[in-house]
């Protein structure tokens, strides 16, 4: 499947991360030991800078047949100064994670 083919799209919220976990790891097919994962933070200015660059990368994974999903990632309100949390300095500033399977 190519990027610029038509696709469902669907975005729906949840009320905690628990939630969100269980509605979508029920479409994780369960003979995952075939499947390898792997996932990236994309940083805000990579976006930015680099658009078309990283729409091409994704176009040609998902043409390799592979999967592909992107969830936005907003953890900016941690920049602050005063924010004192473990939020790690890498969440604060990337704009979704990237999810890639094989």
């Amino acid at each position: 499947m190519c990027l610029h083919e038509h696709t469902d799209f669907s975005l729906d919220e949840y009320p905690n991360f628990y939630d969100s976990y269980k509605a979508y790891n029920a479409m994780i097919p369960k003979n995952v030991s075939q499947s390898q994962l792997g996932s990236r933070l994309v940083p805000k200015d990579l976006l930015l800078q680099n658009n078309t660059e990283l729409v091409n990368i994704f176009r040609k994974v998902v043409d390799l047949g592979h999967d592909f999903l992107a969830t936005a990632v907003d953890a900016s309100k941690f920049e602050e100064a005063n924010s004192h949390t473990s939020v790690d300095p890498a969440r604060r500033m990337a704009a979704f994670s990237a999810i890639f399977g094989t």
